[in-house]
């Protein structure tokens, strides 16, 4: 009779499988199978990640940028300009934008702030020592992330101080990889 294997979360060591002159039992068959769907469960697990285009049109000071999915793992969404990850765990994020801004400053100074759950945690900063603002300014946050409820903090990025902000197609992208478990 045929059953459903549980997978733990677990890379297990080794995997034992029978040789010719084995006796062929539901155990010999069964144990290097559910050896291989731990394996796989923890890889699956750890290497959730997830990339998505920044982009906005003339945003106000603290307004969402727009996400758009390039990739994500199972378990990924976003709604509203917020994402949502798949399990509770640690997260590498990465943001990397160029971004043009109307403000003839010398210099500008512009930023993207990164949101956990509505709560400022970290902000990317970049600056144009010129007044001209046909000019690109780059900025880029990276910030580790421990997220617990997944439900109530969702990622979300948004303008800095300039309204006026903007970041153009395909010149923005966010990037959120989970290391671990909490």
């Amino acid at each position: 009779m045929s059953k459903v294997l549980t997978e733990a979360d677990a890379f297990t060591a080794t995997v034992t499988v029978p040789e010719g002159g084995d006796a062929r039992t539901a155990e010999s068959v069964e144990a290097p199978l559910q050896a291989l769907a731990n394996r796989t469960n923890a890889l699956m697990r750890r290497g959730r990640n997830a990339a998505y285009n920044v982009a906005s049109s003339d945003l106000a000071a603290g307004g969402n940028y727009t996400l758009t999915t390039q990739v994500a793992s199972t378990g990924f969404s976003h709604a509203a300009n917020a994402v949502t990850v798949p399990a509770p765990g640690r997260y590498l994020v990465m943001v990397s934008a160029l971004v043009t801004d109307t403000d003839t400053n010398d210099p500008t100074i512009v930023f993207i702030g990164l949101y956990l759950g509505g709560n400022i945690i970290t902000a990317g900063i970049g600056s144009r020592p010129s007044g001209t603002n046909s000019q690109d300014i780059p900025v880029h946050l990276t910030t580790l992330l421990e997220i617990a409820d997944p439900a109530t903090e969702k990622i979300e990025l948004r303008n800095g101080v300039n309204a006026g902000a903007t970041i153009g197609a395909d010149k923005g992208s966010m990037i959120i990889v989970r290391l671990s478990e909490l």
